[in-house]
C-alpha cells in the first residue's frame, strides 16, 4: 500500500509539472540565467518563438556584457543589475525586459492566490464594511505584496504624502 501511495504521489507531480507550458516559461527563464551568465543561448527556440529573434539575440549579448564578472542566479538577481543601469542603457534591452517580465509573472502559484483571498477575508471581517471598495482594494494588495512593502523608504513616502496638499503641510510641517 505504501509504495501505491507513493507512486500515486509520484505520477500526480509528474502529470502537474510536466505540462508544455510549465517547459516554455522554464526555457525562457533559462535563456536569460544563461546568456547573464556568459553563455550563448538559442534564440531559435520555441520558448522564444514569440519575440523578434534579430532583436533579441543582440540585446542577449548585451545583457551577457552587462552582467560579465557577476554572479547571477536567479531572474532577480538579473533584475537587479537591470536596475542599476542608466535608462539610455535599459531601454536598449526592450525585448530582454519582455522576457524578464514573462519570467517574473509566470510563478504566480494558487497558494499565492489562496492566501491573498484569505487575507482579504480576513481583512474585510475585520473592517465589517466600514471604508469604500478602492481602499480596500489597495489594502489588499499591500497586505499581498508586504515584502516589498517593507523595502519602502517611509520618510519618503510621507515626505510625498504631505507635500500633495498644503492642508498636509500646515498640519505636519516639513518632515
Amino acid at each position: 500500500e505504501m509504495f501505491e501511495a507513493l507512486d500515486v504521489v509520484r505520477s500526480e507531480v509528474e502529470r502537474r509539472f510536466d505540462q508544455e507550458g510549465l517547459r516554455i516559461a522554464a526555457g525562457r527563464e533559462q535563456a536569460v540565467l544563461e546568456a547573464a551568465q556568459g553563455k550563448r543561448v538559442d534564440v531559435g527556440s520555441p520558448e522564444l518563438s514569440p519575440f523578434s529573434r534579430e532583436q533579441l539575440s543582440i540585446e542577449l549579448d548585451i545583457l551577457r556584457d552587462v552582467c560579465r564578472g557577476r554572479e547571477v542566479f536567479t531572474i532577480q538577481d538579473v533584475v537587479s543589475i537591470l536596475h542599476t543601469l542608466q535608462p539610455q542603457t535599459r531601454s536598449m534591452l526592450s525585448e530582454v525586459e519582455k522576457l524578464i517580465k514573462l519570467c517574473l509573472a509566470l510563478p504566480i502559484s494558487v497558494a499565492a492566490s489562496e492566501r491573498s483571498f484569505s487575507a482579504l477575508r480576513r481583512l474585510k471581517t475585520w473592517l465589517r464594511n466600514t471604508m469604500k471598495q478602492e481602499r480596500l482594494t489597495h489594502l489588499a494588495i499591500m497586505n499581498a505584496h508586504s515584502d516589498l512593502l517593507d523595502e519602502c523608504d517611509v520618510s519618503a513616502l510621507l515626505e510625498e504624502f504631505i507635500s500633495r496638499s498644503t492642508e498636509r503641510r500646515s498640519t505636519f510641517g516639513k518632515v
